[in-house]
């Protein structure tokens, strides 16, 4: 295990060429420093929820205990290894606590269920796109002929908003997924499934040593008694296995 003053992702791949099994940036944190080397130890991974509701952020009283956020939820693995679904209302809360707690240094893959606002609007205001050096994959599915890209791209038009996708001093870039695995660094293993709902919406299980975690969100459900409606794009895709890496 190693506790350096370097953040940047090359001295973490020589890290892990040299068969380290854990990267720890300092300063370190005394309140965190021990779980942090007993979850590297036990190849454990932490969940996170930034936000949970749908359609509409609720900032009132009775949406204290699960807060009033849209949807966003974090995948934190050893290595600093972030995985985030979803950028609702929660994502600006996420952008806060990493600007206090890490200075705005992130590198993360970013899964997309879909396109609906409250999955994506608060993307624009994720602060650590703007700071050079991190790097983000942004992961989603077509719709129609619009690619991930396309569709995020989309809100932050200059009609609508005054910095473009371009603009931001992070690497950013994009893919488009189907029915498919994922496998980010040879050990997290995210298996994809199209959901019921109007258009393309995602699902995603994340497998880590033996462990597994699902984000689903605005899945329709059905008694046996009515129609369920299977999702044209669904019954047509196929499974596929490919290596998802920056």
């Amino acid at each position: 295990m190693i506790v350096s003053g370097k953040a940047y992702d090359f001295d973490k791949r020589r890290a892990k060429q040299a068969s380290a099994d854990g990267y720890i940036i300092k300063r370190v944190k005394p309140a965190t420093f021990a779980a942090g080397v007993r979850d590297i130890v036990n190849a454990c991974f932490s969940v996170n929820y930034w936000g949970v509701l749908g359609t509409l952020p609720v900032p009132r009283h009775n949406s204290l205990r699960y807060g009033g956020n849209t949807s966003c939820v974090t995948m934190t693995f050893p290595n600093e290894r972030t995985l985030i679904f979803d950028a609702g209302t929660g994502i600006k809360t996420l952008s806060d606590s990493i600007m206090k707690d890490h200075g705005g240094k992130l590198s993360a893959h970013i899964f997309i269920s879909h396109p609906h606002w409250d999955h994506i609007n608060e993307f624009p205001f994720f602060a650590p796109f703007c700071v050079p050096g991190n790097k983000f994959k942004v992961v989603g599915a077509k719709h129609g002929e619009r690619t991930t890209e396309d569709l995020i791209s989309a809100q932050m038009d200059d009609v609508f908003f005054p910095i473009l996708v371009t603009d931001m001093g992070a690497s950013i870039s994009f893919q488009d997924i189907g029915e498919e695995t994922i496998t980010i660094d040879d050990n997290i293993v995210i298996e994809t499934m199209l959901l019921s709902h109007i258009e393309n919406c995602v699902g995603f299980r994340v497998t880590f040593d033996g462990k597994s975690v699902c984000s689903v969100t605005d899945n329709e459900l059905y008694t046996q008694n009515q129609d369920f409606r299977t999702n044209r794009t669904r019954r047509n895709s196929s499974i596929s296995s490919k290596a998802l890496k920056f």
